[in-house]
């Protein structure tokens, strides 16, 4: 089994390749779209739909407040958060943030600041953020260990009163289209992962670790959190509309 170091290493040099390819490669690599331009249109979609819908409820002057994204990217899910926020904070393994930067201001986005970490960790105050966001990243993390200590940063740095919107990889037992299934499946997961969780030793940008409901619920309640609801991703936004993604998601608030 490697250790986590070994990991994130292998996802620098793997991101490290596709920067050194074209834009098209470096940009597309997280998310697999078809081309650039794709990959920003489609951004919009699934913040959307995964990040907005969730989130706005709670809201109240969002143009007022910093959001941090845990694993940025390319930037694509940043773009669109930078027009809805004050500033917005990209934390990310890969050593690229200057391309990404350089491809957000060509979209008219100056208000976002980008950092390189060391992949359990966010370089940030303690509570100086009102809005932690992750999608299609945790699943990546191979340990536990990593997925842990991304909740507490989390709570760390969240204002008191803020909130987090985190997804995360989960046990699928079939390919759904109905949330009878999902929520069968939510049953199941527990028991086929006794421990709460799975790390799997699998290539980088695939699935690495599962986590059920149970399990971070337990876990953010111990950190303090207060827990709000699950959610659940849906694959491809918008043509995969009607099919359930591999991922839940967890909204929580920091107590005031």
């Amino acid at each position: 089994m490697k250790n986590k170091d070994s990991h994130i290493a292998q996802f620098k040099d793997a991101i490290s390749e596709a920067a050194n390819e074209s834009p098209d490669q470096f940009f597309t690599w997280f998310n697999q779209a078809a081309d650039l331009q794709a990959s920003f249109l489609r951004a919009n979609w699934d913040f959307g739909h995964h990040i907005a819908r969730p989130l706005t409820p709670l809201l109240r002057k969002p143009e007022e407040l910093t959001a941090l994204e845990i694993g940025y990217g390319g930037g694509r899910l940043l773009s669109v958060a930078a027009r809805h926020f004050s500033k917005v904070i990209g934390v990310d393994v890969h050593p690229q943030s200057e391309k990404v930067f350089e491809m957000l201001a060509s979209r008219g986005i100056q208000n976002a600041e980008l950092h390189t970490a060391s992949g359990n960790s966010l370089p940030v105050p303690n509570d100086s953020v009102d809005v932690v966001y992750s999608f299609i990243v945790l699943q990546h993390v191979e340990k536990i260990e990593i997925f842990n200590a991304y909740l507490e940063e989390t709570f760390r740095i969240l204002k008191p009163g803020g909130l987090a919107l985190l997804y995360f990889g989960r046990w699928s037992g079939s390919n759904q289209r109905s949330q009878i299934a999902y929520w069968l499946d939510s049953l199941l997961e527990n028991i086929k992962l006794p421990k709460g969780y799975l790390e799997i030793e699998a290539e980088v940008n695939h699935t690495n670790l599962l986590v059920t409901k149970r399990y971070v619920k337990a876990k953010t309640k111990q950190l303090g959190f207060e827990f709000l609801k699950f959610c659940f991703s849906y694959k491809n936004i918008p043509d995969g509309y009607g099919r359930i993604g591999g991922q839940h998601g967890i909204l929580l608030r920091k107590p005031l």
